[in-house]
């Protein structure tokens, strides 16, 4: 421990002790780079002022407080006088925390895809002064960073027009980029079941029979396609892509790149097995898929899933909240003594702890004496559930899984004891809504009132928030706000009125469709953009049409408008939505169809239609939980005790009884007192 101690007070006095001017950053990330000898400017009208004054480029990192590379770039280079020097003699350097300001990264990590083929993090883009990138590309290490950065200087000096030119090229060839996949043709409005079942076929293909997810490493969880599984199995009873589905979520429950002591998961693993992971935790993953895993129990009521949507809830609530009931962002990949430490184990380290059950622990997590990851540590990961393991063993299934959960506790407080990573403490509106909904989602499929109470906690301070005007990230000064932040949380706002049938969310959620119409969409382009022109927006000005780790922006607003249009039978919402599908529905079976699992969802309801689900009486809130413990992704629910404040209502309160009417564009079905026989209008197509 001594030398543990002297090793660390030595690297902390080997770190500058000037710090920079992201000393006064609001962003976590951006502060932990205060102290390196490069000369960093915060992204604005600054720095580009004095790039063009003086004639030099751009150098833009971008990254994130819980990406592993990022900081080892850091360490790497940043920190290095000699490397700090090239760089502040020859460029600009502005650094970016992507989740601070996803507008910038979204444009630079355009410019890498467009000329590698490939993108991630840490993001190094060069640009002209006015922000228009020339060359972009991703980790270096330090040699050829250093190589890297003369070349471009002398290339900038010697030869601008090209390099004008080739920045001319790329910011044509990225704001084409989405564009490209949007159909300008005459738009048919016609879409059918058998449109729909051509999506899961060309999604099918891309899919790992094997371990779940997409083919290929490394791999992600992209919850908005596997949300899109779920209901695709549903809806069309497709036996096939339900077991596919289980897959994926069996095998990331018990793979490497679920925590298996304390539950959440982890961003990716390495490998194509879901075994090696990076270990930062973001909210933004954690929240989706508490939601997945939840209404994949409402729909096959598998014990596993209860499990591991609870679990995941607790590490949340217990590691990210804030004392006002919001989420931080994540929790970093690395802690002081290294990456992955905090989570992995030596054989030696378990021998101590849990000496009588070693055995069995070790064989059901694949731990070896020699590690199964680096350094002769391991990472715990199951081949197989508890139950199948006991049996393929000779085991008793309960008295193995009473020892496991006793191992994993006392192991679990044992790790309390480690130096635990960073957490990123940064309140991202859109996040926040995805943990919203994912406590919504937990209600209905688990009845537990405790989770519809931090719902309703998180969304008052999100109204809160409202109030004062939305931004990105709350408490940190800034005024940028997304697309995402207002369509998520109207989407959000929308699923707690669902619940609890309190008209605020819905009205507020209506409320949210307006401003975000009058602050985002472009009759031109027929699209909502990423950015406001009343905010502005940095040289390039996007869209969001694709997933990536949050659902499309312009697929949630098309979501969003088509329910709200539904409940308030507002006739140019739903024009707007189809509008909107009918610009990228043959996108949904081209060669990227996994990556716009969001619009997939969207495509079911054209395809197969909706049910409104009106409740009205004094027992509106018991059935409506009755009913929504079962999945109905076809059905959209609204209610009353006594109130008829929307056209769905209107006639509908019954003084002696609690009644369900179950409804098609405006059109009701006989209306039923009881909860199964509603079910049946419901699944009736």
């Amino acid at each position: 421990m001594r030398w543990l101690l002297l090793y660390l007070f030595f690297l902390g006095a080997c770190r500058n002790t000037d710090l920079n001017r992201l000393a006064s950053a609001s962003s976590p990330y951006l502060k932990q780079q205060a102290d390196n000898p490069v000369d960093w400017y915060e992204w604005g009208e600054v720095p580009l002022t004095k790039a063009m004054q003086e004639n030099k480029p751009l150098l833009i990192s971008i990254g994130y407080a819980s990406c592993h590379w990022c900081h080892v770039m850091e360490e790497e280079s940043f920190m290095d006088t000699a490397v700090a020097r090239i760089m502040n003699e020859q460029f600009i350097c502005i650094k970016v925390d992507r989740e601070e300001r996803p507008d910038i990264d979204r444009i630079y990590m355009n410019a890498c895809e467009l000329i590698s083929g490939n993108a991630g993090w840490p993001l190094n883009a060069f640009a002209l002064p006015d922000g228009s990138p020339f060359y972009a590309g991703t980790y270096y290490e330090k040699e050829s960073w250093k190589s890297l950065l003369l070349q471009i200087s002398k290339t900038y000096r010697q030869q601008p027009g090209k390099v004008k030119l080739q920045a001319q090229s790329l910011s044509h060839g990225i704001s084409q980029l989405e564009f490209s996949v949007i159909d300008t043709s005459v738009i048919s409005n016609s879409f059918t079941s058998t449109d729909y079942l051509k999506i899961y076929s060309a999604v099918q293909h891309r899919l790992d029979s094997t371990f779940g997810g997409l083919k290929g490493a490394p791999k992600f969880p992209n919850a908005p396609l596997l949300e899109y599984q779920l209901q695709h199995a549903a809806i069309t009873q497709d036996t096939v892509a339900l077991q596919q589905l289980r897959t994926t979520l069996y095998k990331m429950a018990l793979g490497g790149i679920y925590d298996q002591l304390e539950g959440g998961f982890a961003r990716y693993t390495e490998d194509s097995t879901w075994a090696t992971p990076h270990f930062e935790k973001m909210l933004y993953d954690n929240a989706q898929l508490i939601s997945i895993y939840s209404q994949a129990f409402k729909l096959t009521r598998d014990p596993l899933f209860e499990k591991v949507a609870r679990q995941t809830i607790d590490f949340v609530f217990n590691t990210l909240k804030t004392e006002k009931g919001a989420y931080f962002s994540s929790t970093n990949a690395v802690s002081e003594e290294g990456e992955g430490h905090y989570y992995t184990w030596t054989y030696k380290e378990l021998e101590t702890q849990i000496p009588d059950f070693v055995s069995q622990f070790s064989a059901y997590y694949q731990v070896t004496k020699s590690g199964n990851w680096k350094n002769g540590r391991s990472v715990l990961r199951a081949g197989f559930t508890e139950k199948q393991f006991a049996l393929l063993n000779n085991l008793n299934p309960e008295t193995f899984s009473a020892q496991l959960a006793a191992a994993n506790q006392k192991l679990l407080a044992y790790r309390g004891k480690r130096i635990k990573p960073s957490v990123d403490t940064k309140i991202i509106i859109s996040w926040n809504t995805l943990m919203l909904m994912a406590y919504t989602d937990a209600y209905a499929a688990f009845n537990d009132i405790t989770y519809l109470n931090r719902a309703t906690q998180l969304g008052e301070l999100l109204a809160a928030e409202m109030n004062k005007g939305i931004r990105h990230i709350i408490e940190a000064g800034k005024e940028e706000v997304f697309l995402e932040d207002y369509v998520l949380l109207g989407k959000a706002f929308l699923a707690l009125y669902q619940q609890d049938f309190n008209k605020d969310w819905l009205f507020r959620s209506a409320t949210l469709c307006e401003q975000f119409i009058e602050k985002f969409y472009d009759k031109e382009a027929g699209l909502f953009y990423f950015t406001s022109l009343e905010k502005g927006y940095p040289v390039i000005r996007k869209i969001g049409l694709a997933d990536t780790e949050l659902p499309a922006p312009n697929a949630s607003a098309a979501i969003l408008l088509y329910q709200i249009g539904c409940l308030f039978d507002k006739n140019e919402y739903l024009q707007l939505s189809a509008h909107l599908f009918n610009k990228i529905k043959y996108e949904l079976v081209g060669d990227k169809a996994p990556y716009y699992g969001t619009w997939a969802k969207l495509a079911a309801w054209y395809g197969h239609g909706t049910k409104e689900v009106a409740i009205a009486g004094s027992d509106a809130l018991l059935l409506n939980k009755e009913l929504q413990q079962s999945y109905l992704p076809l059905a959209i629910f609204l209610g009353t005790e006594k109130e008829e404040f929307i056209p769905l209502l209107k006639n509908k309160v019954s003084i002696n009884k609690t009644m369900i009417y179950v409804c098609e564009k405006g059109v009701c079905k006989r209306p039923v007192e009881n909860p199964q026989q509603a079910l049946k209008q419901i699944n009736q197509k």
